[in-house]
């Protein structure tokens, strides 16, 4: 394409980022995430990394930059028509019905910020509690609990077929 951004050099997708330094020259997308669309992988990404007050839906005033890009990304071209589950998770500690609740509630509080301080529109966005029902480890260990204390996007035209518990790689003794 011709355009002037490009200085003449090979842009294919019309980006406007020239094809030697686009990491996908033949689909558009912004230079924030080097030339490639955004998907529900880099929401998930900023959304995993929010970070509750302990035993609440309070979401930690330094999650809120996380927030910020994930509204971002759920408004770019690439994703602005779609719909997305939110999906909260807990640690195993306490019981599974208080787990569930809790859960819920934390994806209900992404749903409210997302929307209100980033304008998701929130018909986009249906929040779900998982409770413990989908632990990624169960080591009883802070980061274990960490870990598994997170909330997700999931694409409503998405199935998922398994969720699987990993388990820690074990030292062996030299």
């Amino acid at each position: 394409t011709n355009n002037p951004a490009t200085n003449g050099c090979p842009d294919r997708d019309g980006d406007g980022i020239v094809d030697k330094l686009d990491e996908c020259p033949d689909v558009k997308g912004p230079a924030e995430n080097n030339g490639c669309p955004w998907t529900e992988v880099h929401v998930s990404k900023r959304l995993s990394s929010i970070l509750f007050e302990y035993n609440s839906d309070k979401i930690v005033e330094s999650s809120y930059e996380d927030v910020r890009v994930a509204a971002q990304i759920l408004n770019s071209d690439d994703l602005k028509d779609k719909h997305f589950y939110i999906d909260g998770h807990a640690d195993q500690r306490g019981s599974a019905a208080y787990n569930k609740t809790l859960s819920l509630k934390r994806a209900k509080a992404i749903v409210k910020v997302l929307n209100e301080r980033a304008g998701v529109d929130a018909s986009r966005l249906t929040a779900r509690g998982l409770g413990e029902t989908q632990l990624l480890c169960t080591e009883e260990t802070e980061e274990c609990y960490q870990k598994n204390r997170r909330v997700e996007v999931l694409p409503k035209s998405a199935t998922v077929v398994e969720t699987k518990v990993v388990k820690p790689t074990t030292k062996k003794k030299k």
